[in-house]
């Protein structure tokens, strides 16, 4: 199963900000699923890279340079289930060893 994910940040700072910077975890983990395109867009434009974090996940980085007083940051992404059942997912153990949903 395909699903379509698009999501949307709009940050308002009370006022102007020089060469903000921040980092997202967005892009969906590759467990149980594939990400087949993720797309991250800012406005106004960014210098934008993406590393992992010791936990597997995509960091993206947001760098802009100027002035700013609003910021919006949009994630476009296409993700596709590798299970039969999409929802027949083996729920992950916490720290107590406790089965919680991932």
């Amino acid at each position: 199963m395909r699903y379509l994910i698009e999501h949307e940040v709009v940050v308002r700072f009370a006022t102007a900000v020089q060469d903000h910077h921040c980092e997202l975890r967005l892009t969906p983990l590759e467990r149980d699923q594939h990400c087949r395109r993720v797309v991250v867009s800012t406005r106004p434009p960014a210098t934008i890279r993406a590393t992992e974090d010791g936990f597997g996940n995509v960091v993206t980085s947001c760098s802009v340079a100027g002035e700013l007083r609003t910021l919006r940051i949009r994630v476009d992404a296409e993700v596709e289930t590798t299970l039969e059942n999409p929802f027949a997912f083996q729920p992950a153990a916490d720290s107590r060893g406790t089965a919680v949903a991932r």
